[in-house]
């Protein structure tokens, strides 16, 4: 009820750093690994009864002392003792339920045991959120009064059953060493250590990493406290229906299933991308628990001496050590690699449990006087195995085809969806009402896969298991994307923008700038990097405030979301490349001028007076350059305010284009141009 919020409370209102609060809270995974060695040989030599009103008393002064508490000390202790009381409590009290029940149905016990701890969770976080959030800290007081009544209530009822309860006489020579000699006596034990060890490791992930990686894959994680709440509400709806269905069913049978749905749950994790696949995981990740839990409680009641069962309980509580290293290797891996590898791993880890559960119960069995063989059948019956191993000899060969197909059938599919090496950027557009059929056939054709005969299927599935529908629109994608970076391209959407003729390079930016994309990025995009165009190769090296300054084309353009700054001037300067053709270039040529002036005088004419026309401007342009006057136009910003582009006062062409002409005034320009070589850039009058 109060302790989800005790690290909120610790890294709000006190001092201590992540580091501190860390420790702190790890306190309680380590007293509860660590004591439930003493609790449960406690409990074997003084009795359940004074073990457990001794754990829940102590544990009632713990929560009423967090709220004293205040430095980083104090609450390490108080911590560590929570987790110290819970280790006693834990062990003593499934001892004690097989004290008192029959062995035919201690399963069931231990299922509503498990059933009752999910309800608290579910009910303890709400009620504690509520507190928090009204009286704070004094939080821990509601539950310190909690847990003294159900002190209370717990010495009435084992007073009431005092006779029925057993007391367990201390063993001959069992001392404290024996908690810790246990495992060593008996490896079967051992190895159910090993196994839930494994299992509290790859769990823990759950309350650690999963919120984190939701982040990262969903983009928040509102999905986790839904996904917390269907673990309890699958664990009350279906934990007794899992008890009746392992209480006939062999315990290695149970422990296999559930290992098996545990993994298959994580790997639904693994996969991720939608928030059905990560609820379908959740439900399969709990129904391996709620197999899980019980059925290895039960197996540590069969394996135990009746003189030291609460000590193999506590020992078997050992495993707890799992939740402190869990998120400790979890976060290692999430930061060393990709969440979804992570995930894996716990996958791979989570198998293994099956190893270890199997190597437990076949010491077990060999002790009991079961052969490994019959053992092995019953799980095979148990699962209903047998039949579908004898239906798969026979259906072999066609099994072998089937693979063989599939290899071929995924290798031709992967080879056709392969993108081929590409230098340039291409557009790819998907009109409004395009098929699958006809957005293969445009990547195709854009050389974005080899063959689209298999991006339908391709397509179906990002859709089903990734949630990527294909937005229409027109995508600009560079050389290094694959295909599966262009499905998330295509999935986002466009927006439009329109850049009018005549527009300099800082109008340019800041209509960008209204649109979402940042005008300091596109500044910098246009200034300082690179790009691979060969008429960017013959303009001149001096100063200019923006070296592609005219040749970012006008028009119409209509850009993926999330589009960088230097893709949005890669697919400017594209359009001039395909408006500046060889043929062009070769009359410039011939006739003695440059691309850059031919460009200069466009962006000259696109500041023409409103009343003249295009091409009447490009000729007294050319007119003014030929009899060596100044050209006097005027000038917007930046180049108004510098002395080079000062076209009142030097003759000759400024230094470079003055903003970015429109193919009107290109046009023009090119067909105002006289034959012989215009004169030098601009010269002061009288040089």
């Amino acid at each position: 009820m109060s302790l989800p919020f005790l690290s909120i409370y610790l890294s709000q209102h006190t001092d201590l750093n992540p580091f501190e609060i860390g420790w702190v809270l790890g306190m309680s995974g380590l007293g509860a690994a660590f004591g439930g060695f003493a609790g449960g040989y406690l409990s074997d030599l003084f009795g359940r009864r004074m073990i457990l009103l001794l754990a829940a008393g102590t544990w009632t002064g713990v929560f009423f002392s967090f709220f004293f508490a205040d430095t980083f000390i104090q609450l390490s202790l108080l911590n560590l003792a929570n987790g110290m009381c819970r280790s006693f409590f834990e062990p003593t009290s499934q001892a004690l339920m097989a004290d008192l029940t029959p062995e035919s149905k201690r399963l069931k016990i231990f299922g509503y045991q498990y059933t009752a701890l999910n309800v608290g969770m579910v009910l303890g976080p709400l009620l504690g959120a509520y507190l928090f959030q009204a009286v704070g800290i004094r939080t821990f007081l509601f539950t310190g009064i909690a847990y003294a009544i159900y002190f209370l209530l717990l010495m009435q009822k084992l007073s009431r059953h005092r006779v029925r309860i057993q007391e367990v006489k201390p063993a001959e020579r069992v001392r404290f060493i024996n908690c810790i000699k246990v495992i060593r006596k008996d490896a079967a034990l051992g190895y159910f250590v090993l196994a839930e060890t494994l299992f509290f490791i790859v769990y823990s992930q759950i309350e650690t990493n999963l919120p984190i990686h939701l982040t990262d894959d969903l983009g928040n994680s509102a999905l986790y406290p839904i996904l917390l709440t269907i673990n309890a509400l699958v664990v009350i709806l279906l934990q007794s229906v899992a008890s009746g269905w392992a209480q006939h069913k062999n315990i290695l049978s149970s422990l296999s299933l559930g290992c098996l749905l545990f993994s298959t749950g994580f790997s639904a994790y693994a996969i991720g991308g939608s928030a059905p696949v990560y609820i379908s995981g959740m439900v399969l990740i709990t129904l391996g628990e709620i197999l899980i839990y019980p059925v290895s409680s039960l197996f540590i009641d069969r394996l135990a001496d009746e003189r030291l069962r609460g000590t193999y309980y506590g020992t078997y509580n050992f495993a707890q050590i799992g939740l402190f290293l869990g998120p400790t290797l979890g976060g290692w891996i999430l930061k060393t690699v990709d969440g979804s590898w992570m995930w894996w791993m716990m996958v791979f880890i989570s198998l293994h449990m099956i190893w270890f559960y199997a190597f437990g119960y076949r010491v077990y069995a060999k002790k009991s006087g079961f052969s490994i063989v019959a053992v092995i059948r019953r799980v095979l019956i148990d699962l209903h195995l047998i039949r579908l191993i004898k239906f798969s000899l026979k259906i072999v060969p066609l099994i072998s085809l089937l693979s063989l197909s599939s290899f071929l059938l995924f290798h031709n599919a992967d080879d056709s969806l392969r993108s081929p090496k590409r230098t340039d950027m291409v557009e790819v557009r998907i009109p409004e009402d395009a098929s699958l059929r006809q957005i293969a056939d445009e990547l195709e054709q854009k050389g974005i896969i080899r063959d689209g005969k298999w991006f339908p299927i391709y397509a179906i599935s990002n859709k089903t298991l990734k949630d990527l529908v294909i937005q229409p629109g027109v995508y600009q994608i560079s050389p290094k994307a694959d295909l599966e970076d262009v499905m998330k391209i295509m999935s986002r959407g466009t927006f439009t923008v329109e850049i009018p003729p005549g527009t300099t390079v800082h109008e340019i930016a800041n209509s960008l700038d209204y649109l979402g994309v940042e005008r300091d990025r596109f500044l910098k995009a246009v200034k300082a990097e690179s790009y691979d165009f060969s008429f960017l190769e013959e303009l001149p090296d001096q100063e200019r405030p923006y070296r592609l300054e005219g040749y970012l084309m006008p028009g119409q353009y209509e850009f993926r979301k999330g589009v960088t700054e230097k893709e949005i001037v890669t697919s400017m300067l594209m359009r001039f490349d395909r408006l500046a053709t060889k043929n062009i270039r070769s009359e410039l040529n011939q006739k003695g001028w440059t691309v850059d002036e031919w460009v200069t005088v466009a962006s000259l004419a696109e500041e023409r007076p409103q009343r003249q026309s295009p091409s009447d401007a490009a000729q007294e342009i050319y007119r003014r350059l030929q009899q060596g006057y100044v050209l006097e136009n005027a000038l917007s910003y930046p180049y108004s305010e510098i002395a080079a582009y000062n076209t009142h006062h030097r003759r000759g062409l400024p230094p470079g284009p003055i903003n970015n002409p429109g193919k009107i005034a290109l046009k023009a320009s090119l067909d105002q141009i006289p034959s012989n070589k215009a004169p030098e850039r601009q010269q002061p009058p009288g040089r």
